[in-house]
């Protein structure tokens, strides 16, 4: 069943990439670089378990020092007594290892009770990594399956790792420079303190805050990686209904419309009351207007 899921789920991913749709998910580089079929490190092993990697290093770090001490006390690093001796740390290792889901796995036949030695210790190693970099392969290899039925996954090696996350994930990181070229504006002058006090809030906050926005006012977490992969531009509009009667802009809070990429935007007095405005609205909106129930904003006391 599991396989079957995760088959399906690269032909969800292959059908997102199809409509020019970015998704929010955080995948490990070790997913990203088998499907563009390039090397793996300890380096990108860390990624998902620094506990591993530590355990590897440790044990690297211990045979290493082990070895230095014995060329400076002139010990014979062939002999049978130093290449069957065991540093105290690890007395407990054997050639085996443990999997993510607690499972125990013989690195090679007759592995359990095997000792880690001087003078092995290094075959260990190789064995360990091999095996903590390959654990996941099989999934990935029915991910891509999957992705293959959409995609034409031969062609994925064209790509870095990075760059095919890109396609995939988008950035997480919001680009506000991108926002504002793909900006158009209703009902609200474009070179307005207003506007500057808006895009300069948006620039402030950090990447989290960014992101919340993002969701508030287009229910997704990502921009697209391009202006040319809009869409649609956001809609910044000035204020609207009872917002826009009344005098007072600092009584309501913004309103967004997430089928539309829209913020309709109260005449605030100062660029201080339009950020605690915007900042409650996006920790607030219950929400996705039109999705459970109409939302709006106007008139709420903040």
């Amino acid at each position: 069943l599991s396989q079957e899921l995760c088959q399906f789920f690269g032909k969800l991913v292959g059908s997102a990439v199809r409509h020019n749709l970015t998704l929010a998910i955080d995948f490990s580089a070790l997913l990203w670089r088998s499907l563009v079929k390039s090397p793996l490190s300890l380096a990108h092993l860390e990624t998902v378990d620094s506990l591993a990697v530590k355990h590897i290093q440790e044990v690297i770090s211990t045979g290493l020092i082990a070895e230095r001490e014995a060329r400076l006390n002139n010990k014979d690093l062939m002999s049978e007594e130093y290449l069957k001796h065991v540093p105290s740390t690890w007395a407990e290792l054997d050639f085996t290892a443990y999997m993510p889901d607690g499972s125990k796995v013989e690195l090679i036949p007759g592995g359990e009770g095997r000792p880690v030695t001087m003078g092995n210790w290094r075959e260990f190693i190789t064995l360990l990594e091999r095996c903590r970099l390959g654990e996941s392969q099989a999934m990935f290899k029915v991910f891509r399956t999957g992705l293959s039925a959409v995609l034409p996954t031969q062609l994925l090696s064209l790509f870095t790792s990075l760059e095919l996350e890109e396609i995939v994930s988008g950035n997480s990181k919001v680009d506000i420079d991108l926002l504002r070229q793909c900006t158009e504006y209703d009902d609200i002058d474009p070179d307005s303190e207003q506007v500057a006090n808006f895009w300069r809030v948006l620039e402030e906050f950090t990447n989290d805050e960014r992101t919340s926005f993002l969701r508030f006012v287009w229910a997704r977490s990502r921009l697209p990686t391009s202006v040319q992969d809009f869409p649609m531009n956001f809609k910044l509009q000035g204020p609207q209904g009872a917002a826009k009667e009344n005098k007072s802009g600092d009584l309501y809070l913004p309103h967004a419309q997430t089928c539309f990429f829209s913020l309709s935007l109260p005449a605030y007095s100062s660029y201080e009351i339009m950020r605690d405005k915007i900042l409650y609205a996006i920790h607030n909106s219950p929400n996705m207007d039109a999705d459970v129930r109409l939302h709006s904003a106007e008139g709420w006391d903040a």
